[in-house]
């Protein structure tokens, strides 16, 4: 009988040792291991975590900028294209020249400027003010690139960013009202044309 009470002993205490874990005796003693404390990460914190993972952007996407082109192009419209990119390439976005388009018009080499406007004349557009030499380009209103504001028809002006037909009557009736622009600074005078759209096309237009 106490034979099998040592027994049953034996097995509490192995049974014990299994479920809580023990270390070795010390002094005769039998040492009970302690539980690992564990922390368990709050649920609002991973949640949280969860959504900016999902709302980050990747800090590698490529810079773009917004055109309008139109005139004689297939697919007139607003295009976004990669920054950098030049005026040639805002033309393929718009499917290509259409039948009868000016292409030697344009410098198809220059960069394009976010918020710019590009419009493509047609050859009956242009008209005899158009002089074609070897590879540059030159029309009796622009002195090099830039638009001759003094001289420029309706067609030319609109090829000025953020100038479309509404102001480039204006620009026009202003000058046959108040006679040439003095400086390219007196465009302002003109009704809808503010410094804001003035610093975009400064750079482009001439008095001269």
């Amino acid at each position: 009988m106490k034979r099998q009470i040592r027994v049953a002993g034996s097995i509490l205490v192995i049974g014990f040792c299994v479920l809580f874990g023990c270390r070795q005796k010390e002094n005769g003693v039998l040492l009970l291991e302690e539980p690992a404390d564990t922390y368990q990460i709050p649920e609002e914190t991973i949640q949280e975590t969860q959504a900016l993972e999902e709302t980050a952007q990747p800090s590698d996407l490529p810079e773009t900028l917004v055109v309008h082109i139109c005139g004689y192009v297939k697919e007139p419209g607003v295009y976004t294209l990669e920054k950098g990119s030049r005026v040639y390439e805002a033309i393929e976005a718009a499917g290509g020249f259409a039948q009868g388009a000016m292409e030697a018009y344009l410098n198809q080499a220059d960069f394009l400027q976010d918020g710019m406007k590009l419009y493509v004349p047609s050859k009956e557009e242009v008209g005899e003010n158009f002089l074609l030499s070897g590879d540059s380009v030159m029309t009796g209103s622009t002195e090099g690139s830039k638009v001759n504001i003094n001289t420029a028809d309706e067609t030319l002006l609109r090829t000025l960013p953020g100038v479309g037909e509404s102001k480039a009557k204006s620009i026009i009736a202003y000058r046959e009202k108040n006679g040439s622009f003095g400086k390219i600074e007196d465009i302002m005078n003109v009704e809808g044309i503010k410094e804001g759209l003035f610093r975009k096309i400064e750079d482009g237009i001439t008095v001269n």
